[in-house]
């Protein structure tokens, strides 16, 4: 996902266009389609996951909200953002909103922590290949 759908200011603001199914099959999305798809696919895959919300941190934009996902891997969970882990024009894929922690975030980031059974084990797994093309999964993009 963080690879083919791009992010699209001009939807932003449109309510009605906001659904796992413009994200997946339109590839033109704000950070609520991204979160949604990706909590589709993680369903296909019966991974359990889902969504937080939160305020942007203050020294970026103060008011504007965001949405990404947690997703429960060996009883405990872990927070990803694929929004913010997409890729802009030729930018190499970097995972750094992948299998977060709470305390991976800084001390600015607010949103609301009262999730138990964090994970560690799998905390920053940075996989250069997690899906090295679109051929490797069953899926039409």
């Amino acid at each position: 996902m963080t690879k083919e759908v791009k992010f699209d200011y001009n939807v932003a603001n449109s309510y009605d266009n906001q659904t796992a199914y413009f994200a997946l099959v339109n590839k033109s999305t704000v950070c609520t389609e991204y979160a949604k798809g990706f909590q589709m696919l993680m369903d296909e895959l019966g991974i359990l996951s889902a969504l937080i919300t939160s305020d942007v941190s203050p020294r970026d934009l103060s008011g504007v909200k965001h949405i990404w996902n947690l997703v429960k891997i060996d009883r405990e969970w872990y927070h990803l953002d694929a929004t913010s882990d997409r890729i802009e024009k030729n930018e190499k894929q970097e995972y750094r909103f992948f299998l977060l922690h709470d305390d991976d975030f800084t001390k600015d980031d607010v949103f609301l922590r009262n999730t138990k059974n964090f994970g560690q084990r799998f905390r920053n797994l940075k996989l250069t290949n997690f899906v090295k093309n679109k051929e490797d999964i069953d899926f039409n993009w």
